[in-house]
């Protein structure tokens, strides 16, 4: 049984099918500090976008509710990077949910510049981080969905119920954040450069017998 938060998103998205292309919505709580747009704003080397700016660059948009900062994307997913999270989270807790055409997506939690947990919100036993078990206690909806049409509603009410914020529906319009019914900021993100990264896959498991290996001779290991 689906619950009313579940509904509520799943009528949400059934209103504004092309979310179906893509979707980023994080919410921004105060811990050690307090949340504001201008503070976020700051963080992701934003800049407010003026009447007739036709740079390029990827948008996002920004609206205080209470003491907490929500940011949506209906392109991009700015907030779900862990480089841009570190910066985002300092002294402040960020949940954030994304996905793409694709149908693939997740659901993060980051706080003092940590990412604690990621999940697969099409596969709620696929986490990582610092703390994945943070997720437990709030994974009915997430699980009574998997495999149904109502995965990125449930993902979606899974950010309320952590959060205790809604994004109102009457906020979005059907081509975007509504600036005319709703405290939008829009803004043109920074750059943030990625986190350093090893270069293969073995490199994350065995980080430092890989970089021992690539720094030595070809004959290292080889006895006469």
């Amino acid at each position: 049984m689906v619950s009313d938060m579940v509904r509520y998103y799943d009528d949400f998205l059934a209103d504004r099918d092309w979310l179906a292309e893509g979707l980023s919505w994080a919410v921004v709580q105060p811990a050690s500090a307090e949340a504001t747009v201008d503070g976020i704003i700051e963080r992701l080397r934003a800049r407010r976008v003026e009447p007739g700016d036709s740079q390029s660059g990827e948008l996002a948009d920004l609206a205080q509710i209470g003491p907490n900062v929500v940011v949506f994307q209906d392109n991009g997913c700015a907030l779900s990077r862990p480089e841009v999270l570190r910066w985002a989270s300092d002294g402040l807790r960020v949940h954030t949910v994304d996905w793409t055409i694709n149908g693939n997506g997740g659901l993060t939690y980051a706080v003092y510049g940590k990412v604690l947990a990621w999940m697969d919100m099409n596969d709620p036993d696929r986490r990582h981080g610092d703390d994945p078990a943070a997720f437990d206690d709030d994974l009915a909806d997430v699980r009574a969905s998997r495999g149904t049409g109502q995965v990125t509603a449930a993902a979606m009410a899974f950010v309320e119920r952590r959060t205790g914020v809604r994004l109102p529906a009457e906020w979005v319009g059907d081509e975007g954040a509504d600036p005319q019914a709703g405290p939008w900021v829009t803004v043109r993100l920074g750059s943030i450069p990625p986190d350093p990264r090893p270069p293969s896959n073995f490199g994350y498991d065995e980080p430092d017998l890989d970089a021992r290996l690539r720094a030595a001779s070809e004959q290292v290991g080889v006895r006469r």
